[in-house]
Order: structure tokens, then C-alpha cells, then sequence
């Protein structure tokens, strides 16, 4: 609850003793709130008085027996008055709290009161005046930064105004692992773990909220429990939204705010009807913002749901329904919070060693984890490491189902190749996996008449029109003769795409400038995945690289890479959608490929649904 009416007591009586303080908070996302203040008055004063205890505006240090001044104002003369006293036990660790002894008593004739009251200034060797310390106000840590807004008015006619918020400019200071490290809480503000904002520009900050509150100084630290107000005292507050950068130098940028219902180009409904295209961000309600490490490490001996803390506080920052992510890799939601050492996860772990090699597959341990926060972006669910538990129809196994941008499969390398010495080679009848092996369509300049084939076969060539490539397909149509040879575009082939694992190894580009051609990879995996078994972890994406690699320099994919970029994109349109939610593993009755060793079935599963987002049966009028 905010209190207005003594704060408009205070500006009604034309008698304003204290400075205006302007607060601000930047929403950055929606679980981190960024808290500012420009600088407040450097002044020390008594908030509250408890017998001998005096409580401060300002935490301070002081040695034992130090003098302190308090400083009043006579309420009928205006002159001031002091009152002197020493501090009774040192204080060594920043305080708001001293305890006083041997006070002075000054006259209390002509309005002094003779005795030390809220609203005094202290001064004395031990105190430090600091106006862009931290400070507290309504539960919040604001921190001293160089900000200011100008141009607030309110009108009941005309344009909206546009209020000008500048601030210096210096991204860094917000940065993960920078000097400034601001975490924006009290836990900062006292020393303690301080993450930042990973990778933070200012452009970050366009279309971000932003509150300036003000206040008078003296209800800052207004003290609820002696004086019985227990409501926050300011004057209304103002709400703009960051609409654009203005102007940037080297040393301040200036941006442009806007009401929130002020915005150029916003309409309503904000979601326009179109046809063709998907409008949701692929994979948006999976997209996730990971915070900092908790306490302690964590491990999983018996490969299982129960995670064992060390030096862990399990019972303090986690929570049920929290979800959690494991050495960067393994994503769980907290089921069960046994004890500050002991948690339940929704579902079982491989096992996580505890500094001792268990043998085995395992993840080295014990692990470091942090919070991850859902950024809930559209309604895209499809994960991170496309991977789709179907149900029980395939008991229930995991299967990943990559495609890329033209909605071609991606598959694992190893159910179409066998590798040996560091190269790959195209599988014959008698290696078969699964009861499937790639058949050849023959022919080069002049591909061969026919072949026998079944839906979902594979089949590989080598043509001439292609360059001489090896490229792979899978055959869409009925059992029987089949005269039509493989080509993009026929109802009757599917072209498909293979990856392997990513190691520190040379990458070649396709020498006829197909990009799609370029080799795919996935990464990060599980730490004992091989060349011919690969183990899909939580965070495992599908990668193509853009430019040749030509030694091993350790240029693992990631975002923003100039040598990759991401191979498994969604193409927008409905079948893109179908490829993925309607995927079912192909099955030849015996037992069901899970993971990685997954080929998608020719024929979709049509009863589940497709979180489509534009809408295929509309169309344009005039």
C-alpha cells in the first residue's frame, strides 16, 4: 500500500525541510527488476530512537567510545541546537543501529526538546557521508547510478509527451563478472554473490518498462515499528516504456520513453491474422534465462531422481515446481525439497559421480546448478534438444526428431554409415540397423531406370546433376517398382540430412556454395557419447557450420558464431510444424528405436495437435 496524504501534508504546508528523491526501476525481464537511484542527500540522520539505541538513515562503522554530534533546529526560533554522546560498543560491520551513552542535556527552553529525536543530523570522525551508497526504500536495494528523466508533464489535451531518460553509458558496469556486479538486491548490497546480466547492450533495454518513484529523504528509511506508519509514503508514481535509443556518445545515451499505451506502431489486437507463416518463436516457451549459481555442488550416485547437495541450501533457494539446470546440461523441476542436502527431481538423472569414478556411463561430478526462469515466448513448446516422448504407443521412449529450415530430417550419421578410423561409411544389407540400410539408385550423368523399393526406405546417390555429392533419401510413396529417381520437389522423395558429434576436428563447406550441404553436428552431448553412440543431454542443439574450419582450434558451436549457426530451424509453415509435433519413429515391429537411433516414419500421427501460429485458411481482402 502506498500512503500519499502525508507526503501531500508535507507539500501543502509550503514548508519543505527535506529534498525530493527520485527511485527508479527498470523491469529487464520478468523476474529481474533493475534498481537506481541518481544520488541522494550525503546527510546522516536519526530515523528512530529506543532508549540508548539509535537507528540511522545511513549504515556507518564506529569504534568504541567515539563522539557523535546531533544536531536539532528550536521550533520557535529556528536556531540550531546540539546534543553530544559517545558511542557504547564498537560497530564493525556496517550498521543503521549504535548504541550511545553519556548524552549531553541541552536547555529545552524556547522549543529544543533536550533530548535526541528522529530528523536530527549526526556528524562526528566516524561517519560517512555517502549519497550514492546504496540505499532502501519499500523492501528494494537501489543503487547509486548515473541516471536522470526529464520532461514528465501531464496534460489533458494534445500529444502524449515523451520524457528523455539519460544515462551513462557504459554496458559493462551490468555485465556478468564486471566491477559494477549488480544483482540488484540486498544480498549485493552487502557483499554477497553479485551475477550481472549476461550479455547485456543497451539495446537491451528498448521496449523495457520503467517506474520513477519519488519520495522525500526522510521517508526512506521511515522506521515501522516506532512510528506506526506501515505503508510505503511517495507521491504517485510514473510508469514509460523504453521506446528508443535518441542519442549515444562515449559517455551518455539518451533514450526516448513512451506511455505504455502511447507506442508507435501498436495496434489492437496486437496479433494480426496471416496466412502462410507461423508468427510464434520456435521453441519460445522453452527458451529459458539461467541465473547463478546456488550454493554448494550437487551429485547423482545411483542414477536416479534424488539429487545430494554439498554444502548445498536446498531448503532456502529452491522451492517445488522450481526448475533447475545441472552443469549447463541437465534441465529438472523440483519435485521435492527433502532437507538443505537432499531434493526430488520430476524425472531420474544419469548418474552424476561424486569426485570418484563409478565406472560406466556417468557425468563427472559432483556439479555446480543454477535456476532457470521460462521466458514463455509464444506458444512454440518444442524443446531445446528436440526430443518427444510420443507416449505409450512406443513405450514410451524418448526420440529426437531434428529438421532443418527446409524441413528436411536431420538424422544421426551412424544408422545410414559405418565409421572406422575416422571415416564414414555407406552401411550394405549385412549391417543393417534396425532391418534398414541406404540403397543405391545407380548412375551418375544417367541415373538407373528403376528400383524396387517400400515406403520409408532409404535410399543414397551420387549424381552428376548433384555435383557427385552423396545425398540421402527417404522414399514417400507405395511398395513396389519405382521408376522416378530422387529429386527435390517429387511427391515421392523426402531429401534427408545426417549429423555426427562435434569434435575438434576440420570442417569443410559444400565447394558449389549449397550451404545445406555443410556438415551438421550436435552440441553439447553427454560425456561418454562416441562417434557411433551419441547421448542427447537437455541443452543439445543441432549445428551446421557456415565457413570451413581448416585446423582443430577449438571453435565449438555457439550462438552468434561466425563459423555455425544453427541447424535445426523451424521453417515457418504448416508442414514445418507437422514435421515435428506430428513425427513418430519409423518401426519395423521389432523393437522401438529411442534417442538418437530415431528415423521419422513417412506417415504422421495426425490425432495430436500443431501449435501453429498463423492461419492457413485465411485470406486478404481488399
Amino acid at each position: 500500500m502506498t500512503e500519499t496524504n502525508l507526503i501531500v501534508k508535507d507539500v501543502q504546508s509550503l514548508e519543505v525541510p527535506e529534498a525530493v528523491v527520485y527511485l527508479f526501476e527498470l523491469e529487464y525481464t520478468s523476474s529481474t527488476t533493475l534498481y537506481f537511484h541518481p544520488g541522494v542527500t550525503p546527510n546522516v540522520q536519526v530515523t528512530s530512537v529506543n532508549g540508548s539505541t539509535i537507528k540511522l538513515n545511513r549504515a556507518q562503522t564506529f569504534t568504541d567510545n567515539a563522539q557523535l554530534t546531533f544536531t536539532g533546529v528550536n521550533n520557535n526560533t529556528g536556531a540550531e541546537y546540539t546534543i553530544t554522546a559517545n558511542v557504547n560498543g564498537a560497530v564493525s560491520s556496517a550498521s543503521h543501529s549504535v548504541n550511545i551513552d553519556g548524552a549531553s542535556t541541552p536547555s529545552s527552553a524556547d522549543g529544543a526538546t533536550g533530548t535526541i529525536i528522529p530528523g536530527m543530523k549526526v556528524t562526528g570522525s566516524d561517519i560517512t557521508e555517502d549519497g550514492y551508497g546504496p540505499i532502501v526504500f519499500d523492501g528494494n536495494t537501489y543503487y547509486g547510478f548515473p541516471i536522470h528523466v526529464t520532461g514528465i508533464d501531464m496534460a489533458n489535451d494534445g500529444a502524449m509527451n515523451r520524457p528523455t531518460l539519460t544515462m551513462a553509458n557504459v554496458e559493462s558496469i551490468l555485465l556478468t563478472d564486471s566491477t559494477f556486479q549488480n544483482a540488484f538486491n540486498s544480498t549485493a548490497a552487502e557483499g554477497g554473490s553479485k551475477s550481472g546480466l549476461s550479455g547485456f547492450t543497451i539495446d537491451s533495454l528498448i521496449g523495457k518498462r520503467i517506474v520513477r518513484r519519488s519520495t522525500l529523504d526522510k521517508y526512506l528509511t521511515i522506521d515501522t515499528a516506532t512510528t506506526g506508519i506501515k505503508s510505503v509514503i511517495e507521491f504517485p508514481k510514473s510508469t514509460y516504456i523504453v521506446d528508443r535509443v535518441a542519442s549515444k556518445d562515449s559517455i551518455m545515451v539518451t533514450f526516448e520513453l513512451a506511455a505504455p499505451y502511447d507506442l508507435a506502431g501498436i495496434r489492437v489486437p496486437r496479433r494480426e491474422v496471416i496466412g502462410k507463416y507461423c508468427s510464434w518463436m520456435y521453441q519460445g516457451l522453452k527458451d529459458f534465462t539461467t541465473g547463478s549459481n546456488l550454493a554448494g555442488t550437487v551429485h547423482c550416485t545411483g542414477g536416479n531422481s534424488t539429487l545430494t547437495g554439498i554444502s548445498t541450501q536446498f531448503s532456502t533457494e529452491v522451492a517445488e515446481d522450481d526448475e533447475i539446470i545441472l552443469d549447463g546440461a541437465y534441465i529438472r523441476r523440483v519435485k521435492q525439497v527433502n532437507s538443505n542436502s537432499e531434493l526430488v527431481v520430476s524425472k531420474d538423472l544419469p548418474v552424476i559421480s561424486n569426485s570418484t569414478n563409478p565406472g560406466g556411463n556417468y557425468h563427472a561430478g559432483p556439479v555446480t546448478y543454477a535456476k532457470i526462469t521460462r521466458n514463455n515466448k509464444g506458444a512454440c513448446a518444442w524443446r531445446i534438444n528436440s526430443v518427444q516422448n510420443i507416449g505409450s504407443k512406443y513405450s514410451n521412449l524418448d526420440h529426437s526428431f531434428f529438421v532443418n529450415v527446409n524441413d528436411e530430417p536431420v538424422i544421426f550419421k551412424g544408422l545410414t554409415h559405418t565409421y572406422s578410423g575416422g571415416s564414414w561409411t555407406i552401411r550394405n544389407s549385412s549391417q543393417a540397423v534396425n532391418g534398414l540400410y541406404p540403397k543405391q539408385w545407380s548412375g551418375t550423368s544417367t541415373p538407373a531406370t528403376s528400383l524396387s523399393l517400400t515406403k520409408n526406405d532409404i535410399v543414397y546417390t551420387n549424381f552428376t546433376r548433384d555435383s557427385g555429392d552423396e545425398l540421402l533419401w527417404i522414399y514417400l510413396g507405395d511398395t513396389g517398382t519405382v521408376s522416378q529417381y530422387p529429386e527435390i520437389g517429387s511427391s515421392l522423395w523426402q531429401l534427408i540430412r545426417t549429423y555426427t558429434k562435434y569434435t575438434d576436428r576440420v570442417y569443410t563447406t559444400n565447394p558449389n556454395n549449397e550451404p545445406l550441404r555443410n556438415e551438421y553436428v550436435v552440441y553439447p552431448v553427454s560425456e561418454w557419447s562416441t562417434d557411433t553412440s551419441i547421448d542427447l543431454v537437455d541443452v543439445s542443439r543441432l549445428w551446421r557450420n557456415t565457413y570451413t574450419i581448416s585446423t582443430a582450434n577449438g571453435i565449438a558451436p555457439a550462438e552468434n558464431s561466425t563459423f555455425w549457426q544453427l541447424g535445426d530451424v523451424c521453417g515457418k509453415l504448416l508442414k514445418s510444424c507437422k514435421a515435428r509435433y506430428q513425427a513418430q519413429p519409423r518401426y519395423n515391429g521389432a523393437a522401438v528405436p529411442s534417442g538418437t537411433q530415431t528415423i521419422p516414419s513417412v506417415e504422421k500421427d495426425t490425432n495430436r495437435l500443431l501449435p501453429f501460429g498463423g492461419f492457413p485458411g485465411s485470406r486478404k481482402f481488399r
